[in-house]
């Protein structure tokens, strides 16, 4: 038998370690040294360590200390109602947690032996000491001491004093003595049940399964158990082989089993079964509980604590000469035993009853591409071009014509070989044959058809292929997927459907009614192989296993921290209690009953703050607008300690979740809306929620000042003001565009009476008079010449004057050509020599400026009747027009005898008043939109160096405008 063979060469002993998480000083624990641990009630681990004691919440390490503790190391940690931890030192002292710090017991330094929290009747609450003197006990409601000194002396004599551990357990303390064992119930009441060879064999420790107390010698001398009120040896050839010869630490019993740590490891024994594994043996155990995640925690003496998800999850590894744990690459699984081959030319083999494990190495140091067992138990092995069988720890060449062989399937008739270059048939597993060829695709499983009896598919790069025995060929056909690189098949018979996985991740169903995504993965997760059990469909991806339900489709992913020890599966095979696995750091067996992926976690608000107050979580806060608020949360979630993130969203007013890592201390939101809010504060790990109830933090943000009524009020008051100061102004604003509306009507009622004035001025009956007797005159001395001259003169000043003193504004132009003929109409009633010019700058374009119409005249009659006809000599009369400062200046200017002479001459006279200067500032005024009148027309008297008058400068200043 093959089996005889491969036992005779084992490399390592029985059951390996299970997958575990170690904790040590790499990891910041601050001393290896680990003498006990404990699980509070809110789901945090304290340590008692040879550094003190510590809690630990998946991320830090909170050292308790006091400053009366004579020893650093603290040891038999347990709890009372309140939360708060006890503590011991090997110096005599007990300690317990208050706040951040540790507070000691009064009234107590002596040397003692174990502490446990119990209940007795009207005391309440009590902390149980054991000590060489006795039994005693501390009420931890009155903060005093109980003695007990009926037990320092219980039978009489030294051997019932206490030398070893005391318990609480079902509602009565028990403690050990050299005598026997002593109970002590909540009532008070005391027994005792003897044990007559106690003292021969030094300290015990003490458990309690039920109603029986288990006892073990701690130099591994005999285990004993209380049964029908006695103390009595256990007769377990198994256990006491196991214990015989080490050292013990403690013992204990968790759910059924019975954990007895060692010097030199863990042992766990099964009472029902009387079988026993032990694991970690070269560790000295000094502790282990069970915490409510299902994790069991492991302390040592020196190497600290391991946190193991699944003491079932054991592990089988391959080692190179260097330590280093070789990845296990295939695997496959009989009845008896369980083969798989590592990348670096090994085979491993696994008796699965006995558990012993060897490792064989092959003759090649590479990787195998196949790994078969045919239905004789023969093991099969594919090494580069050459399939070999495994006898012994002997490789036989067998085959060396399927190249690259990936898999090998066992048909009616014979074998079909996938290999990388396609697919092929032997009728044995021989180089005898000649080698058939099927197809020409990279193959890398086979399956039995789910509806045709005697067909077969194969997962290839080109689809699903279906191959059809003949009587001497096979008929070889695309079944489905075509065109599409297939890692991996399943078959489920009973619903005649087949599973697909693709190399783009998508795990498809095929069945009658055609095609069904049933996943899509994630690139990161590198699915490489599908297997079905009876509730689903279980995948090995690079991050660990998932299993998918069948029906609904649930996914649920199985890693590290659910006892994986390791996440990236390279083979894997399902069998009826469970799977075992190729992975990268060893052959492992995972039960199908594995716990869930997503833990009850806990978490916990320590405080809340705003500036520099704390509040209570649980009280409504009150806020003010823009106030931050900052948290200080807490969990106890150690299997996705590393991972899990604080989640909260602000209700009503967002319902977006905002992550923080789990790793942070304490994160602050800086601001809230106004009102009320609910903030709901979680623990998420990959979008599920960890935590049964998240947090809630009520409370009511107070409006900004912009928001309240006296803001309100005062934003009234202020606009009532602005409202009046803007009605005053813009009454003040009217009232002055009233006025200068008024002005303007003013204005034009004036400009109309002066151009009125003005046409009067200008068909002034003496001055037409004048002029047609003077043309009379030349008429009478037959001077025709002259009398056609002024009688044209004339009748072009009378026709331009009424043409254009009805118009608003005239062209410069225009103006100037009815200034000539008045001029020399004037110039005719005149004695003596006259001379005039008329003067216009080259930046002036008379075409294109406007004035108000015949506004020169008048001056120029004023500078003919007051200047010139009084003068003696010559006479001379000149006209400017220029442009400054945007105005158009016209200055009118004679050389006669002044206006002072002028007023002296015409004083008594009686005479037409001619057009003034009064009417034509309000013209110009007028022409201004309403400007000042004061510089619209300017006198100047002209006078020589003797102060003698010599003339008047009429000088006319009228704004720039275009025509």
């Amino acid at each position: 038998m093959l089996w005889i063979v491969l036992w005779a060469i084992p490399i390592s002993g029985l059951a390996q370690d299970p997958a575990f998480f170690r904790i040590s000083s790499e990891q910041g624990l601050p001393s290896n040294e680990v003498y006990t641990v404990h699980q509070d009630k809110k789901g945090f681990i304290w340590i008692g360590s040879d550094a003190g004691l510590f809690r630990y919440d998946g991320f830090r390490f909170k050292r308790y200390k006091s400053s009366g503790q004579k020893s650093r190391a603290l040891s038999g940690l347990t709890e009372s109602n309140d939360g708060s931890i006890y503590a011991y030192s090997f110096s005599g002292q007990i300690f317990h947690t208050q706040g951040d710090s540790l507070v000691e017991l009064p009234d107590w330094r002596k040397p003692l032996n174990s502490i446990a929290i119990g209940y007795l009747k009207d005391v309440g609450e009590v902390l149980w000491v054991t000590a060489l003197d006795g039994v005693h006990a501390f009420s931890i409601l009155k903060r005093e001491w109980i003695y007990f000194d009926d037990y320092i002396n219980f039978l009489g004599g030294d051997d019932y004093r206490v030398v070893a551990s005391g318990i609480f357990h079902g509602n009565e303390f028990a403690f050990l003595m050299a005598a026997g064992l002593g109970v002590i119930n909540q009532e008070g009441e005391t027994s005792f049940l003897p044990v007559k060879d106690f003292k021969d064999h030094g300290v015990y420790t003490l458990s309690k399964k039920g109603d029986q107390y288990w006892i073990i010698n701690i130099n591994g001398k005999g285990v004993y158990v209380s049964q029908g009120g006695r103390i009595v040896p256990f007769l377990s050839e198994s256990l006491n082989s196991a214990i015989n010869g080490r050292k013990m630490t403690f013992n204990k019993w968790i759910d059924d089993e019975f954990f007895i740590g060692t010097h030199s490891g863990l042992i766990i024994y099964n009472d029902r079964t009387n079988t026993f594994h032990e694991y970690f043996h070269s560790t000295p155990v000094s502790g282990v509980i069970k915490d409510r995640e299902d994790n069991f925690w492991m302390t040592s003496l020196s190497e600290g604590v391991f946190r193991i998800p699944d003491f079932r999850n054991e592990v089988w590894r391959i080692q190179a000469s260097s330590g280093r744990t070789i990845p296990i690459t295939k695997i496959n699984v009989n009845r008896e035993f369980v083969f798989c081959s590592s990348g670096q030319g090994h085979v491993g083999v696994l008796n699965q009853a006995t558990k012993e494990w060897k490792v064989i190495p092959m003759p090649i140091q590479a990787d195998p591409q196949t790994l078969f067992i045919d239905v004789d138990g023969r093991a099969y092995i594919s090494i580069m071009n050459t399939i070999y069988e495994l006898k012994g720890e002997q490789f036989i060449p067998l085959v060396t014509t399927v190249s690259s062989c990936k898999t090998i399937f066992r048909i009616n008739g014979g074998y079909l070989f996938g290999s990388s270059i396609g697919v092929f048939f032997l009728p044995e597993i021989s180089d005898r044959f000649p080698l058939k060829t099927l197809s020409r695709f990279w193959t890398r499983e086979f399956q039995l058809h789910p509806s045709r009896p005697g067909a077969y598919l194969a997962a290839t790069d080109n689809g699903v292929l279906e191959i059809l025995p003949q009587s001497d060929s096979f008929e070889v056909r695309t079944f489905c997927m075509e065109g599409q690189q297939v890692l991996s098949i399943q078959v489920d018979t009973t619903h005649q459907s087949l599973y697909t996985l693709t190399a783009s991740g998508e795990l498809v169903r095929i069945d009658q009614e055609g095609e069904q995504l049933i996943k899509k993965f994630d690139e990161a997760d590198i699915p490489n192989k599908i297997r079905l059990q009876d509730s689903g469909i279980v995948v090995a991806t690079a991050h660990g296993l998932i299993t998918i339900r069948f029906g609904d489709w649930k996914s649920q992913r199985i890693t590290r921290r659910e006892g994986l020890v390791a996440d990236e599966i390279n083979g894997l095979v399902v069998v009826e209690n469970g799977f075992w696995l190729a992975t990268a750091r060893g052959l492992q067996f995972i039960p199908s009953h594995a716990k869930d992926a997503i833990s009850d976690a806990s978490l916990y608000l320590k405080t809340l703050k705003t500036d520099e107050q704390y509040h209570d979580p649980s009280a409504f806060l009150h806020l003010d607008f823009g106030q931050s608020l900052t948290f200080f949360p807490e969990f106890s979630c150690y299997r996705f300690a590393d991972a899990a993130d604080y989640a909260y969203r602000i209700l009503p007013h967002d319902t977006t979740w905002r992550f923080i890592p789990g790793n942070t201390e304490s994160f602050t939101i800086p601001s809230l809306q106004s009102g009320e809010f609910t903030i709901e504060l979680g623990l998420v790990y990959e979008g599920e929620m960890l935590v049964e109830k998240p947090i809630y933090i009520k409370g009511y943000v107070l409006a900004p000042f912009w928001q309240r009524w006296w803001f309100y009020l005062l934003i009234g008051l202020f606009a009532l003001v602005v409202a009046f100061t803007l009605f005053r102004i813009r009454l003040k604003f009217i009232r002055k565009k009233q006025l200068q509306e008024l002005n303007r009507i003013h204005l034009e009622t004036e400009l109309k009476l002066s151009q009125q004035t003005a046409l009067k001025s200008q068909m002034n009956p003496h001055f037409l008079f004048n002029v047609l007797n003077s043309i009379k005159g030349f008429i009478y001395e037959n001077d025709k010449k002259n009398a056609s001259s002024y009688l044209s003169d004339f009748s072009v000043l009378v026709r331009h004057v009424l043409e254009l003193s009805a118009r608003p504004q005239i062209r410069l132009s225009e103006e100037l050509q009815v200034i000539e003929p008045y001029i020399r109409l004037e110039a005719m009633l005149l004695d003596g020599d006259f001379s005039y010019a008329i003067h216009v700058d080259d930046s002036v374009d008379p075409d294109n400026i406007a004035i108000p119409p015949l506004i020169i005249q008048p001056y120029v009659e004023n500078a003919f009747k007051h200047g010139l006809r009084h003068k003696q000599g010559e006479k001379r009369l000149e006209i400017n027009v220029g442009v400054e400062n945007n105005q158009l200046i016209i200055a009118i200017a004679d050389n006669g005898v002044g206006r002072i002479r002028s007023g002296e001459i015409n004083k008594d006279r009686s005479q037409h008043r001619s057009f003034g200067s009064d009417a034509s500032r309000k013209r110009i005024a007028l022409f201004s939109d309403g400007n000042s009148e004061q510089q619209a027309v300017e006198v100047v008297d002209r006078f020589d160096q003797e102060g003698k008058a010599t003339g008047t400068i009429y000088i006319l200043k009228i704004p720039l405008h275009e025509f």
